[in-house]
């Protein structure tokens, strides 16, 4: 007998993993399709509203070639105030009727799905295999076209558990296990030969590198404050650029930057030939509306190859057809703005090998393994989670106890015990 629940008996299963192995998607053709919108939502300060109220529209007349957008403006002030933005109350929707509100604290996504009038998750969900973040499956999808062993890349940490017939996908919110320690481990190099080394140099050097670390420091805060804060306001401040809170409305720039959170939750099918379809509904942030098209915009300074992939990727799991971009300079104005089809995006993702599939359709295949490979380990477990290791190039799955599900950040793990009641 062996328990299937604590992390002692857990870490004692075999590991299940994939070998990101570019040769053999070489000619596979995942693809999405069957989009469809199940539920839009607005959420405030822990209330979230089934309409529009949160929505923003395009500004249509902004999409010009002579444009001058200062996305720094108002930047400092916004991250000044920003503790007492949160703590600030809206009345303008004081006289909405009450049936459309519903107050939610936590997890509002997770109790927006308990007071739907379905009675399964399965039908709360619109039948999929699958529940998360549009941004946790397009992730692990480009992983395998931005895979480069000689490379340090991004690690990143999924967690997964299954609740009835629906498998919540959540993003691991704590570090690595120590499985994960041969990563980072014998990465200094043994050099011998220190005794011949004289000892006022090595003193020199000290001063030197505490100088470099010194110069690092403070080269480090400014970076931060230009490219955290920046890069993250930037994005915003352009939308406010680019929208207005009615449809036909104006843009406000000059007003204090507001955001206003408005996702679509749709439903999807991950295709490929000679394999069974998975279904996945997923959240997704919606930048404008286009009358009932969603809108993604964005700013950025150069496009290369792997920033279209990302972007197609972000665009198509929220069937999003249209994309509008905002070219910036190094100080942060948007100079033009031009609007495009995502399909176009979906073109320049084509290899120049004779058959050789597009980088959306391996990246579409590859999540596809990856959330098969999911599916099996939670034969026997009640929650995994899995890892992508750039140095070993694998994806490494391990089952994991519910109660470590939950410690790592799972944010839908209370609708496993609705289940089970």
């Amino acid at each position: 007998f062996r328990c299937t629940q604590c992390d002692k008996c857990l870490r004692a299963m075999s590991k299940e993993q994939i070998r990101i192995d570019r040769h053999h998607y070489f000619n596979r053709k995942g693809r999405v399709e069957n989009h469809k919108t199940i539920s839009e939502i607005s959420r405030r300060h822990g209330k979230v509203f089934l309409d529009r109220r949160n929505a923003r529209y395009l500004v249509e007349e902004n999409i010009r070639d002579d444009v001058e957008f200062d996305l720094k403006i108002g930047c400092c002030e916004y991250f000044a105030d920003s503790e007492t933005d949160e703590e600030e109350e809206e009345h303008e929707e004081e006289n909405e009727e009450e049936e459309n509100e519903t107050i939610l604290n936590g997890d509002t996504f997770c109790k927006w799905a308990c007071l739907q009038p379905q009675r399964s998750l399965k039908e709360v969900f619109g039948g999929a295999d699958f529940f998360c973040w549009r941004t946790v499956v397009r992730d692990i999808a480009e992983t395998v076209v931005f895979h480069n062993p000689k490379k340090k890349g991004r690690r990143w940490s999924r967690i997964a558990l299954r609740a009835g017939d629906v498998i919540m996908l959540g993003i691991d919110d704590s570090g690595f296990f120590l499985s994960d320690s041969e990563e980072s481990e014998n990465e200094l190099d043994d050099e011998g030969g220190g005794e011949e080394n004289n000892e006022e140099m090595k003193r020199e050097e000290r001063v030197e590198e505490d100088e470099k670390e010194e110069r690092k420091r403070e080269r480090m805060e400014d970076i931060k404050v230009l490219t955290e804060r920046q890069r993250y306001y930037s994005g915003y401040k352009f939308e406010q650029y680019m929208t207005s809170k009615k449809p036909q409305g104006k843009s406000e720039p000059e007003k204090p930057l507001e955001k206003r959170n408005f996702q679509t939750v749709m439903t999807l099918d991950l295709t490929e030939d000679y394999y069974e379809p998975i279904k996945i509904c997923s959240f997704a942030e919606v930048d404008a509306l286009r009358g009932d098209e969603p809108i993604e915009i964005k700013s950025t300074y150069a496009e290369g190859f792997a920033s279209k992939l990302h972007t197609f990727l972000h665009c198509n799991f929220a069937n999003m057809k249209s994309l509008i971009t905002g070219i910036r300079d190094e100080d942060f104005v948007v100079r033009r703005v031009f609007e495009r089809r995502t399909c176009e995006l979906q073109r320049q993702l084509a290899n120049k090998m004779p058959g050789e599939s597009r980088a959306d359709e391996k990246s579409y295949s590859f999540l596809h393994d990856v959330l098969s490979m999911t599916r099996q380990v939670l034969t026997r477990a009640e929650a995994c989670r899995f890892s992508y290791l750039p140095r070993s190039g694998i994806i490494q799955f391990e089952p994991i106890s519910l109660s470590e599900a939950e410690k790592r950040g799972h944010g839908f793990v209370f609708l496993y015990s609705i289940t089970r009641k």
